[in-house]
């Protein structure tokens, strides 16, 4: 009889422990999600030229990226504790680039390497008073370090009467581009200064002469905050640095410089007018006589031949 009970009891012990370890063990799930990158350093490089009186803007901007889960280059799997299974990481990113309007020579590269964008018809980035257009790429593989430089030449915008104020200017630059990924339509996407410490910096070049310039940050809400910078007026050239850590802060949504300009050719002023009419006088008198030495030269000439 008490060999019967003690292998009941073993039984009994055995089944609570199988059940206990089994419930340890995570299972295999079906869930997905894209790689989270940062964005850990921007730089801007832009050159402003004037052409047929109208601001224009040649914009480089190079971003230095690191995959901080993914792993990179292959996937990889991760523990998930809330939902207690494995979630596998895909190995693609959809990049979402606000750019802003009347673009032109978009290019955009993955290492040196160009790749094909075409415009995202689905998104688009509200920003100081603009509805701008976003094109799109897909980075596949996602390496564990990468760049992506983005290339385009735009016109510099006009302010409009709320702006105004600031300048008849503004060179925007959006900071938000976002990734994503196509294979989880219900992945929300997540901006490139989300997840750690990022640095961007603007190097602006100036070919006519500007003046009044402003710099300021843009908030999600259209807030402007003013922001330092730096100018070399013999070189004309303007630099300016953020710096954010977005455990603590969001990122900025973007930055703005607004500015006047000079036309190539100043107009007339009354001096330069008067002195400009005198000039023409002296040389239509100094023509005439001239012409009028001639003539009367040769007219005695002629007087003395006859004689």
């Amino acid at each position: 009889m008490w060999r019967k009970a003690l292998a009941f009891s073993f039984t009994i012990i055995l089944i609570f422990s199988i059940q206990g370890i089994s419930s340890a063990q995570p299972t295999m799930g079906t869930g997905k999600s894209p790689p989270i990158v940062n964005a850990n350093e921007m730089q801007v490089n832009a050159s402003i030229s004037l052409v047929n009186q109208q601001l224009w803007a040649s914009v480089d901007a190079q971003y230095s990226i690191s995959t901080i889960y993914g792993l990179g280059q292959s996937y990889s799997v991760k523990y998930n504790g809330d939902n207690g299974d494995f979630n596998v990481v895909t190995n693609k990113l959809e990049a979402h680039y606000p750019i802003p309007l009347s673009t032109k020579n978009i290019s955009v590269e993955i290492n040196n390497q160009e790749q094909n964008w075409q415009i995202d018809n689905n998104g688009f980035c509200h920003i100081f008073d603009s509805n701008l257009p976003e094109i799109n790429w897909t980075i596949q593989p996602v390496p564990s370090h990468f760049t992506i430089t983005v290339h385009y030449e735009e016109p510099i915008p006009s302010t409009t009467g709320s702006t105004a104020y600031l300048g008849q200017y503004a060179l925007v630059f959006p900071l938000i581009p976002r990734f994503g990924s196509t294979d989880i339509a219900s992945y929300p996407l997540y901006t490139w200064f989300e997840h750690g410490t990022t640095v961007a910096s603007f190097t602006i070049q100036s070919q006519p002469d500007i003046y009044k310039i402003n710099a300021n940050s843009i908030d999600l809400n259209g807030s402007l905050s003013k922001m330092t910078y730096s100018i070399d007026n013999m070189s004309k050239v303007i630099e300016m640095q953020i710096s954010g850590n977005n455990e603590q802060a969001p990122f900025p949504y973007g930055a703005v410089i607004t500015m006047n300009a000079k036309a190539e050719q100043e107009p007339f002023s009354i001096p330069s007018i008067i002195i400009a009419s005198f000039i023409a006088i002296a040389i239509i008198v100094t023509i005439v006589g001239m012409l009028l030495f001639r003539r009367h030269r040769k007219t005695t000439k002629l007087d003395g031949a006859k004689t």
